[in-house]
């Protein structure tokens, strides 16, 4: 014997739709380009400024945005940069990590190409409503001749908040 559904809006499309559209599973993705200027720079935007280079534009009111992944590309031309120690690359939101420290010494200061990927934290952390992903480090030099440049596919979901 079989079940008759008697609540009305159980299989109703329309309320399922209000679900789905609740639930953004996209996947999105953004490209940017960091200058020779901007890796040894200290002003706003520039890698070495405390808010680091922006990788993704904050989202808007009553949006949260979440660090999936990221591949770092460092094109290397002429000499490396240089730094001292503790002088990490970490991408942050809201001025919080949200990914491991990859060392300068292992991507901008080495001497040739590198690809590193970087992945989401672990642990958790707040996600600030309205605020962006960057990617910022403190004191990177040039020696005179470094003009390398870095290139940063972030990974990210978008979701809304209601606050």
């Amino acid at each position: 014997m079989s079940t008759i559904n008697t609540y009305s809006d159980i299989a109703r499309r329309d309320k399922l739709d209000a679900k789905f559209e609740e639930i953004d599973d996209t996947i999105y993705t953004a490209l940017v380009d960091i200058s020779a200027a901007e890796i040894v720079g200290t002003a706003a935007g520039d890698l070495g400024h405390a808010s680091g280079v922006e990788l993704v534009a904050a989202p808007g009111a009553g949006y949260v945005i979440q660090f999936v992944d990221a591949v770092i590309v460092y094109d290397y031309d002429t000499a490396a940069y240089t730094g001292g120690a503790g002088d990490d690359l970490t991408i942050f939101i809201n001025s919080v990590a949200v990914s491991g420290a990859i060392a300068t010494a292992d991507l901008i200061t080495k001497a040739g190409d590198t690809v590193i990927s970087l992945s989401s934290l672990s642990s958790d952390y707040v996600l600030g409503v309205n605020s962006n992903i960057n990617l910022a480090c403190t004191a990177v030099t040039d020696p005179g001749t470094a003009a390398g440049v870095i290139r940063v596919k972030t990974t990210y979901r978008k979701f809304p908040t209601g606050l």
